[in-house]
């Protein structure tokens, strides 16, 4: 499991609203001659439909780059369901 740190930033207060993020951190990596540790870094686009005042349902995408002796990239289609607790 990785350890991240992330920031987000939502564009829009209606119905239908863009969420861009970032994430970077340390991600441990299983290898078939042991373990390793590889920096992760992450960013990503969504955009959301808000149902109500607590759910919305998104889709987007995250691209994510492992950074080390073990390199790669990835794109990763995203659907969300986020639940926010009304205050």
């Amino acid at each position: 499991t990785p350890l991240l740190v992330a920031a987000s930033l939502e564009l829009g207060e209606r119905s239908v609203f863009g969420r861009l993020s970032a994430r970077g951190g340390l991600a441990p990596l299983t290898l078939s001659d042991g373990f390793a540790v590889g920096g992760l870094f992450t960013v990503g686009a969504r955009i959301e439909y808000r149902i109500d005042e607590i759910i919305a349902l998104g889709l987007g995408v995250d691209a994510l780059f492992l950074i080390g002796q073990y390199g790669r990239s990835d794109l990763a289609p995203i659907l969300t369901l986020t639940i926010r607790p009304s205050s």
